[in-house]
């Protein structure tokens, strides 16, 4: 929905959604007539300034069972009833059907979802919780009210319901950045108890009460929500029990403001996220003048051999995974009671922040599959399963670009069949059956949860998002096939939904076995290959046996020394230093190329 403000006169016209549908000018409410006006407005609007033809018009306006025997004149009185609500300029005839004027109203969604990208990416704290307070205060009730459950108003009525629940996570989140945790509390008890299986608002509980020194009743917090949990079968998430470690211990980064402060050739600007094992944080580095990713293992993991090896395995597995649409790893290191990762930054955000602006089309779709696609292709051939694929772990950058990242919980080859290899099932939402069952996964666990993924771009919505609980929700991913994608997107080829499903197929020798096929495959459906976004081109995948010379942060031996030219001025001054020195320090910042000499 884009709209903009008109004065008309002296008059301002403004549409309210969220909630039940209300016109207003002036302050003062006006009659848009019963329900089909109304419903009439809500097409139009949803159409985004698209032009609606005439039966599209009677299709959302009338029900089934009392369509008009002649639609014209029905469709043209219903047309005069809301221009006389909004004025003669708001509804403009073109030829077939009909429009809004897009500036001729101010619409509460725009503002809504205006306000929440602001406090996203506001750095400040203050002007994060002062923008996510002005979204949350635009929320009156369920979108649309009554006319909420009508089919084609559904999926815009679930994103607007999951934005207001991200928005008032994102409002909670920048009152603890900004040290006021105790102003939060009562909203998050609120939220606990109306949303009981939403972890994070758990979480964020759990952090306010410890910032606001009620140790206990953080602990207490996390005991009551461990309870409903267990009675549910299930059982807290990773990030939630390392939270709760944390608090026993006291952890004092929990405590700590990290803005501005140093750190081995880098500097920490602001905090971007955090997972079950790490907290990311957006730094520069200053020697090479740019910005960069920064993932801190938790202190109180650092030194615990476990997590180090799986640490350090990422950090081998993403240098050793040269490839365009991996994000690529700048650098590692351990000291006492730490240790870091420096990636790539990219300034486009993720796959599943981009879908709260809503869904994706089928062409932008088909680039992410091509390159995300073409990532896993190389990362099956190196004997690596990366069992986390989902639209956050979809990285974007600022010419359309997909990238794929956080290989934390990935697994070689070697480790697939080892028992403990099934301990994580990554995020259940996307795992595939074995997953989730807890059983060796191999490469079509990734198939599943890209093709999920692409569900969720081409919808903007997960497959069964309706769900009370998550033990329905795990019944249903067992057991039930995914929806069709064309009960929302009749633009989307019918094929489409035959290669989705064989990719989320609840048997694993019934899904493509490689992503290869998988890509090739979507790609068929749609017709023909995807147009390459700018910057990068295309990224389809072409198995190949030949050897790739860029080590990127591997060790460097004496057999890869034909790899290198134009070295031997510099190799020459080398061996004069150590022709008059015992000892030769070479010293420079990561990839000024120290070991390639």
């Amino acid at each position: 929905m884009s709209c903009g403000r008109i004065a008309a006169g002296m008059r301002m016209v403004e549409v309210r959604l969220l909630g039940p549908v209300e016109v207003q000018t002036d302050g003062e409410v006006l009659d848009v007539g019963a329900s089909r006006p109304a419903r009439l407005l809500l097409a139009l609007l949803v159409a985004d300034r698209r032009r609606l033809d005439l039966d599209r018009l009677v299709e959302r306006c009338w029900d089934d069972d009392e369509r008009p025997d002649d639609p014209t004149p029905a469709v043209r009185t219903t047309v005069r009833r809301l221009r006389r609500a909004l004025g003669d300029d708001a509804v403009i005839t073109r030829t077939g059907g009909y429009e809004l004027d897009p500036a001729a109203l101010d619409v509460d969604v725009d503002r809504f979802d205006e306000l929440i990208a602001a406090g996203r990416a506001a750095s400040d704290p203050v002007a994060a919780v002062t923008s996510f307070r002005r979204a949350l205060d635009l929320w009156r009730g369920r979108p649309f009210g009554e006319l909420g459950d009508l089919d084609w108003l559904t999926p815009e009525r679930i994103r607007l319901e999951e934005a207001h629940l991200l928005a008032l996570e994102g409002w909670h989140d920048a009152h603890l950045r900004n040290g006021t945790a105790t102003e939060i509390i009562p909203s998050l008890e609120s939220a606990t108890a109306e949303h009981p299986m939403r972890e994070r608002f758990h979480r964020q509980l759990m952090q306010a009460l410890y910032l606001a020194d009620r140790q206990a009743d953080s602990l207490r917090a996390f005991q009551d929500y461990r309870s409903a949990m267990a009675e549910a079968g299930l059982e807290p998430g990773p990030e939630t029990v390392v939270l709760e470690q944390r608090i026993v211990e006291r952890d004092p980064s929990l405590m700590v403001a990290t803005q501005g402060r140093p750190l081995r050739g880098y500097r920490i600007i602001e905090r971007l996220g955090e997972g079950a094992f790490s907290i990311v944080y957006r730094g520069t580095q200053p020697s090479v003048d740019r910005d960069v990713a920064i993932k801190q293992i938790r202190a109180e993991l650092a030194n615990r051999p476990d997590f180090i090896r799986r640490f350090e395995a990422e950090a081998h597995m993403v240098a050793h995974l040269e490839h365009p649409f991996v994000v690529p790893l700048y650098d590692y290191w351990r000291e006492p009671g730490s240790a870091y990762l420096v990636m790539r930054l990219l300034s486009g955000g993720s796959l599943e922040s981009s879908l709260l602006d809503g869904r994706w089309d089928v062409e932008r779709t088909a680039r992410m599959v091509d390159k995300v696609g073409s990532a896993l292709a190389a990362a099956h051939r190196s004997g690596v399963v990366h069992r986390d694929v989902k639209p956050a772990n979809i990285l974007l950058d600022d010419q359309g670009n997909s990238f794929l990242t956080d290989f934390g919980i990935a697994l070689t080859e070697s480790e697939l069949m080892e028992p403990e290899a099934a301990l994580s099932a990554g995020s259940p939402a996307y795992a595939s059956p074995e997953q989730l069952r807890r059983e060796p996964v191999g490469p079509s666990a990734d198939v599943h949860g890209l093709a999920i993924a692409v569900y969720e771009a081409l919808t903007g919505r997960l497959p069964f998002p309706d769900e009370p609980n998550q033990a329905a929700l795990l019944r249903r991913q067992l057991h039930d096939p995914i929806p069709s994608v064309r009960s929302s997107r009749t633009d989307v080829p019918v094929a489409v939904d035959d290669v989705l499903q064989r990719a989320t197929a609840k048997v694993e020798a019934d899904r493509f076995q490689t992503v290869e096929e998988f890509v090739a495959a979507f790609e068929a459906a749609l017709g023909a290959a995807p147009a390459p976004a700018p910057g990068l081109g295309s990224a389809t995948v072409v198995p190949t046996q030949e050897r790739n010379p860029y080590k990127g942060l591997r060790t460097f031996d004496e057999a890869d020394a034909g790899d290198f030219a134009g070295r031997e001025r510099l190799v020459d001054q080398l061996l004069a230093g150590l022709a008059t020195n015992r000892f030769l320090a070479v010293v420079g910042p990561s990839g000024s190329g120290k070991s390639s000499a």
